[in-house]
């Protein structure tokens, strides 16, 4: 498996990207401000939210879910083709939690996730209210953040405890874990959530809470993936010359 997870290699990967984008706009200058346009509103404006309508090129989905990947990080190892052509992501969320799944440890998940988008309704919440938070990553957690959301909705943490929670679930801390084993539990059943679902979902967090990234990182290998792959398609002799070098 090939993924990225060091800062500086990210850092690397942006600057690269941002070479391509400037040759791009110095060649297409000063004829076509509709290239100039699209590529500096691609690159300019980096947000978490996966719905917005700039990410939606159809040809770059139709590159990521082939096998013409190749020389796109963080899409072009074995692995991650081969799963990338079951899921056929078609819209920026469902390319958010792949890449928030792809990790040594995650990446068991991801077999699920192409299960649940293949077949909609094998998705069920242990707690309906759950969907609120996990209908975009198809019933699974991805984010650091689903988990926080969820200890508030599900037992009544507060802001504080949630972020105390999910510090002391990553960071494996036995003793605080258990008392907030404890106070999710209690609080969960006061909320009329039945203990034993509580557990199972505890036990869950429990397991991948350790390896679960956070949103912001998550945004950012995706959207440097999404336009790794705009500019394959769209610019491939610059993105072959300059991305490559």
């Amino acid at each position: 498996m090939s993924s990225i997870e060091n800062t500086n290699d990210i850092d690397v990967l942006r600057r690269r990207l941002q070479a391509v984008e400037e040759e791009i706009i110095r060649i297409a200058k000063p004829f076509d401000t509709n290239t100039i346009q699209k590529i500096t509103s691609l690159f300019n404006s980096v947000d978490n939210d996966s719905n917005n309508n700039k990410y939606e090129d159809e040809q770059t989905f139709c590159l990521i879910c082939n096998e013409d990947i190749s020389g796109v990080s963080l899409l072009d190892s074995y692995d991650a083709k081969m799963y990338l052509q079951y899921l056929q992501p078609h819209c920026l969320k469902e390319l958010f939690a792949f890449i928030g799944l792809y990790t040594p440890v995650l990446s068991d998940y991801i077999p699920e996730l192409i299960a649940r988008k293949q077949n909609p309704t094998s998705i069920k919440y242990d707690i309906p209210e759950m969907e609120k938070y996990l209908g975009d990553t198809y019933g699974l957690v991805v984010y650091q953040e689903q988990i926080k959301l969820l200890s508030r909705e599900l037992a009544g943490f507060t802001d504080e405890e949630s972020n105390t929670f999910l510090k002391a679930l990553g960071r494996m801390q036995i003793t605080r874990m258990n008392d907030f084993k404890l106070k999710f539990l209690n609080q969960g059943q006061e909320n009329c959530h039945d203990a034993e679902i509580l557990e199972n979902i505890w036990n869950y967090w429990e397991k991948i809470a350790p390896y679960v990234p956070c949103k912001l990182h998550v945004t950012s290998l995706t959207l440097l993936a999404y336009q790794s792959s705009y500019l394959k398609v769209h610019y491939p002799e610059e993105y072959k010359q300059l991305f490559n070098n």
